[in-house]
């Protein structure tokens, strides 16, 4: 009974703190192991872990695009060279398009499908398409836009890391308290498994713990809509 306990609280603070299987894959793969094996074991943890990583890299990636492409139109650069001389890896598609003669607004659409912070540039690039100025202006408020939206992006996501964080104890506070029971000598799997007002108590519990880390994640997830 005591190691059943024992094995609660292990599961419970293992979920709870969620070690990081990266580090220690990469502690395990160490410096000095064959490149090819440390790559690909870095390869399948950012298949698995690595997508909020790389969409925050994206996105931060681009927010500096947009302020090199300013500079350099206000420098005085054509705006189609200023185009691959800052972003050749952030709006590949449009910098493909400005070298086989293409449409660059829709090559700017197809790039904002990966990276959506790019969805007003292709619009600003249409519209001064069409109207031959403009593009500098809206270029430079795009960029101090994505940059007050960034960091109030960052500030978001501080500030839900506590919601984040209720929403597990929530879950996992039934698991400790099963696991003091049986410490202390009683059995609260005997009379949860074994009794009515048991299974009564356990499947209330259990509703009653899923709709609260329901409830809780649906208000992060509302306010991950605006990151």
């Amino acid at each position: 009974m005591t190691a059943l306990a024992a094995a609660l609280v292990g599961l419970a603070v293992f979920l709870l703190i969620r070690p990081d299987p990266a580090s220690r894959l990469e502690s395990i793969a160490g410096a000095g192991s064959p490149g090819m094996r440390a790559h690909s074991i870095r390869v399948g943890i950012e298949r698995v872990l690595g997508v909020r990583r790389r969409r925050g890299a994206e996105r931060s990636a681009a927010i500096e695009a947009l302020g090199a492409l300013a500079a350099e139109l206000g420098a005085g650069t054509p705006p189609q060279q200023a185009l691959i001389a800052t972003g050749s890896t952030i709006w590949s598609e449009a910098c493909g398009a400005v070298r086989f003669d293409g449409d660059v607004a829709e090559a700017l659409r197809r790039d904002a499908e990966r990276i959506p912070l790019l969805a007003p540039l292709s619009a600003c690039w249409a519209v001064s398409t069409q109207q031959g100025s403009g593009l500098l202006i809206s270029v430079t408020r795009l960029a101090e836009q994505a940059r007050v939206a960034e960091d109030i992006r960052v500030q978001l996501e501080a500030q839900l890391a506590g919601p984040r964080a209720t929403a597990r104890i929530l879950m996992l506070l039934p698991l400790f308290g099963i696991a003091m029971g049986m410490m202390m000598g009683v059995n609260p799997l005997g009379w949860l498994l074994g009794t009515l007002p048991g299974w009564l108590c356990l499947l209330s519990g259990v509703g009653l713990t899923a709709l609260g880390y329901w409830w809780t994640s649906r208000i992060v997830k509302r306010v991950e809509i605006l990151l």
